[in-house]
């Protein structure tokens, strides 16, 4: 591992097993701390020096860091040790890497990923804000029309990835919803991000159950209507203030998702809108063909919802607009009181109308209705009447079945009319006017690019079709033209056949030589897969070792069990080290955990003494004059443990491997070779524990000779006793010199 010193900032190189002891530095002088934890702050990783702890996710731990080369803060993620298997860490770099190459004001933009040192890790945006589960803590739940601001964005950043890169986010839920202090939506942990194309009916579920899509649980093949559904789920909770599913056993959480209805809105919080509720129970369907068939229709249906309920609807953000602050409210509101005092004069005058056209209403009602409305809200009125012609615009903009040129004829005509500029309101209602003629301009004009598009593609398809057949009637011509050539001069024709043979056994040589270089080929290939093999072997012999070094059974099987999957011809290997670590395991419990399963047994240390238990890691003992004694298991001389591990059963059949294992969890390679000198495994872990080793220790000789030189030959009188050692002696003396 690699640590900062934290007085000159010097890099610190050092073995794992070295963690939590003083150590020099190399660049000041002084003695320092090495980090007990590998991902402590100072620790590094990659490019990037860990600063403090940011939380866990579903996948790995975040934690705030600074990138050495750009001197830049970051969020950086790194891998659990579960998902630290050979298929987890090629979905891990495979999936952050294509979540890298995207870019989007809503979503956490990630810098590099990489892998250190056996972890992988993805270093992102950090962002200074809080997450949408933080908030729903401190504030129960958020009023509607912000709520749908905030799905909204996060819409968008799925749109995004889903149109730009074919990703599937799969864990949507108000822990990855990020807010800024500047109000920006975010989206993050795309880690579990997935590539629609390389889904296998094999892959495992992925993501949050309470937000999981119904075809997550049934492991089907996903599209983004599984966002759609998690996304339905957030906005479900962040208006409600609750989850519509909940329950103690993933079991019945899975059911609940496949088969009940969620609870309606309206009856959980009055108020909520009707097209709200509708908006989150489509969201929400069980059967994917029954919810929005895209995140561009999900947009679509917010915008509209929206348009409907919010205070002020010239500020919601149109559809794949980057909406980058929050709405101020307070503006919203003071628009929407506005409105309603325009709202109530035009109902005063409207009830004034009234009375006055009532005995005119059955002969020509509909034209004396628009010459008295005319009248009476003439001069003072006409900021009234002009609202009213850009709300009718706005609706005649907005229906796409009517003619683009009579809507553009009918737009010119109301600007022609809007009273002479002067007012900010009269100065915004013409601007407002210009965008809706430039919106349905822009409308039309996409109209006509796509038609134009489709009967080019028609054409060309068609010029391919006619290209084609010329092509077949152009060798249909060459063929009869060769064949009446061909009969009308035997001589020739029988002189050609024998040109033909004689080039027939030409190739039939080279084909020869190539069936020779083909097995040549293949028998080097099959050689390097056989190298390769063996390399894997010593990663794995070396992993383990690691692992048991560091009590970490459970992970050393996990290990195991991803070996034999991921590589079958190792089968019978790794079945075999996976009953050598069940037996290393036993030791070690033996030796510190067994409580008084040895009780009363002679300990062998000195006359007279017997053992009264054995717990975490400490032998009680008591002498002949009944006074007690506690030490640790690895104070005692090998040959103490050798003799109490012969009064358990399995251990006295298996004596050899009872004691080399005894020597290996002391760390001492050599001494277990030596006890056990027929286990070839055993001598294979010493040979690339050694050649690991070797290189680190060339390496520190050349930084400090006299550190070298020490570590050299505390790794020598290790390694005494077995089978490699000769050869390590001779290639290391030169180095104690």
């Amino acid at each position: 591992m690699r640590f900062r010193c934290p007085f000159c900032y010097y890099t610190i190189s050092v073995d794992d097993m070295s963690r939590g002891y003083p150590v020099v530095c190399a660049g000041c002088g002084k003695e320092v701390l090495i980090p007990p934890g590998r991902f402590d702050a100072g620790c590094i990783v990659g490019d990037f020096v860990i600063l403090e702890k940011l939380g866990a996710g579903s996948i790995g731990t975040v934690y705030r860091a600074t990138q050495l080369s750009l001197d830049r803060q970051v969020a950086l993620k790194i891998l659990s040790p579960e998902y630290t298997t050979s298929k987890g860490i090629d979905d891990f770099l495979r999936e952050a890497r294509a979540a890298a190459k995207l870019s989007h004001t809503n979503l956490v933009q990630a810098y590099a990923v990489g892998e250190d040192d056996g972890f992988c890790y993805l270093a992102m945006t950090y962002v200074n804000g809080e997450n949408l589960r933080t908030r729903l803590r401190k504030e129960g739940r958020i009023p509607v029309d912000e709520a749908l601001h905030i799905v909204q964005q996060v819409a968008e950043a799925l749109y995004y990835a889903w149109d730009e890169a074919g990703l599937i986010h799969r864990d949507v839920k108000p822990d990855n919803i990020m807010i800024t202090d500047d109000g920006i939506v975010k989206l993050t942990d795309l880690g579990l991000a997935m590539n629609q194309s390389e889904w296998s009916e094999d892959m495992e579920i992925s993501g949050s159950p309470s937000y999981m899509s119904p075809e997550q649980f049934r492991g089907e093949k996903l599209d983004p209507r599984s966002d759609v559904y998690s996304l339905g789920v957030t906005l479900f909770q962040i208006i409600s203030g609750r989850l519509p599913f909940e329950s103690d056993s993933v079991k019945k959480l899975a059911q609940m998702h496949l088969e009940k209805e969620p609870p309606s809105l309206r009856h959980l919080v009055p108020g909520v809108p009707m097209a709200v509720d509708a908006l989150v129970k489509k969201m929400m369907a069980k059967r994917p063909e029954n919810r929005y068939a895209s995140m561009e229709e999900v947009l679509k249906s917010i915008w509209t919802i929206r348009q409907k309920t919010a205070p002020n609807r010239s500020l919601v953000p149109d559809v794949h607009t980057i909406s980058i602050k929050r709405l101020d409210y307070e503006i919203q509101n003071e628009s929407s009181e506005l409105k309603a005092k325009v709202a109530e004069k035009i109902v005063v005058r409207a009830s004034w109308m009234d009375r006055l056209m009532t005995g005119f209403i059955t002969a020509v009602g509909a034209v004396i209705l628009m010459l008295i409305l005319f009248a009476a809200f003439g001069g003072k009125e006409s900021s009234l009447r002009t609202y009213d012609k850009i709300t009718y615009f706005e609706k005649l903009s907005g229906d796409r079945s009517l003619d683009a040129a009579a809507v553009l004829e009918e737009g010119r005509k109301i600007l022609e009319e809007l009273p002479n500029r002067g007012s900010a309101e009269q100065e915004f209602n013409a601007a407002k006017l210009k965008m809706l003629l430039a919106s349905v301009e822009l409308n039309a004009l996409r109209n006509e690019s796509l038609q134009l598009k489709q009967e080019n593609a028609s054409l060309k398809q068609r010029n391919a079709q006619m290209e084609k057949e010329e092509k077949r009637l152009s060798q249909r011509n060459t063929q009869l033209e060769r064949m009446v050539g061909e009969y009308s001069n035997y001589g020739e024709l029988k002189r050609r056949l024998e040109e033909k043979n004689s080039r027939i056994r030409t190739l039939e040589q080279k084909s020869a030589g190539f069936e020779q270089e083909i097995t040549r080929l293949k028998d080097s290939l099959a050689s390097m897969r056989k190298e390769e093999l063996v390399r894997t072997q010593d990663r794995i012999r070396l992993r383990l070792f690691t692992l048991q070094m560091e009590r970490r059974f459970r992970m050393a099987e996990a290990l195991i069990r991803a070996g034999k999957k991921n590589f079958p011809p190792l089968d019978t290997w790794l079945s075999a080290k996976e009953r050598e670590n069940s037996f290393l395991e036993k030791i070690y419990l033996l030796l510190t955990d067994s409580g008084t399963r040895f009780a009363g047994y002679p300990l062998g240390y000195a006359k007279g003494m017997s053992i009264l238990n054995i717990n975490s890691g400490t032998i009680s003992y008591k002498d002949a004059l009944g006074r007690t004694f506690l030490k640790e298991w690895r104070e005692f001389l090998p040959r103490t443990l050798y003799r109490l591990l012969q009064y358990d059963s399995e251990m006295k059949h298996n004596l050899k491997a009872a004691e080399a294992g005894c020597e290996l969890l002391q760390e001492r390679i050599g001494a277990a070779c030596k006890k056990n000198p027929d286990d070839r495994e055993l001598q294979a872990l010493a040979a690339v524990y050694a050649d690991n080793k070797v290189k680190e220790l060339k390496y520190i000789s050349a930084a400090d000779p006299e550190k070298g030189r020490e570590a050299i030959r505390n790794f020598l009188r290790n390694m005494e006793g077995a089978g490699i050692y000769e050869k390590l002696e001779r290639e290391l003396n030169p180095l104690l010199r």
